[in-house]
């Protein structure tokens, strides 16, 4: 089943996306972080070695309105089997402010290195390419890279029937997880989450 909302709940925000879901089998949220500083004038931030980049005021509010639209879906702490973020600060708030809506407990979050940004190598903190698969060109890392830990990172989920596994992530990472998925192509605007069937 395919459905395609659109509910805007802030000014050029929707927090919802597209559905392909069935209620008996298990499903992944994938959530893309809200609006952080990189964002605006649009340069890579992949390293934590250097400055990080951090939620913008607006990024906080996406998420809380993210966080109003999954709990009005039914999602919550007792039907969330597993939730899985970033290391990166932005993503980790952005799992904390789900987390302070009563989605789940803050404890069960869990930092996973395979869904971390795309390495941009020696582009970092640099204007972003228009092609970011040239970032291997730089030292960084292509699709097939990220790919390549994407998938790892799929393999070792345990889904559950009629329950839901939460990954926080980045634009690049939140792509390719849903086109492995789901065989579609659809990115995330900063703060917006995609529900689709994870098979097991």
């Amino acid at each position: 089943m395919v459905l395609l909302i659109r509910q805007e709940q802030m000014k050029n925000f929707i927090p919802l996306v597209i559905f392909m879901i069935s209620n008996s089998k298990p499903k992944i949220i994938v959530v893309r972080h809200g609006q952080s500083d990189h964002n605006i004038p649009h340069i890579y931030n992949s390293s934590l070695n250097d400055k990080v980049s951090h939620l913008t005021e607006k990024g906080k509010e996406q998420i809380k309105e993210t966080a109003k639209e999954l709990i009005k879906l039914g999602v919550n702490n007792k039907n969330v089997s597993a939730i899985y973020a970033s290391p990166f600060p932005r993503t980790q708030k952005t799992a904390e402010i789900l987390a302070d809506a009563g989605l789940f407990d803050p404890k069960r979050i869990a930092v996973d290195n395979r869904i971390k940004e795309q390495d941009a190598g020696t582009l970092d903190g640099k204007p972003a390419l228009e092609d970011d698969n040239l970032l291997k060109n730089y030292g960084g890392e292509s699709y097939a890279d990220v790919d390549k830990r994407i998938e790892s990172f799929l393999k070792d989920l345990k889904p559950k029937d009629g329950e839901y596994i939460i990954v926080v992530t980045h634009e690049k990472i939140a792509k390719e997880l849903i086109r492995i998925i789901s065989g579609k192509d659809k990115i995330l605007n900063t703060g917006q989450f995609i529900i689709l069937n994870l098979n097991k």
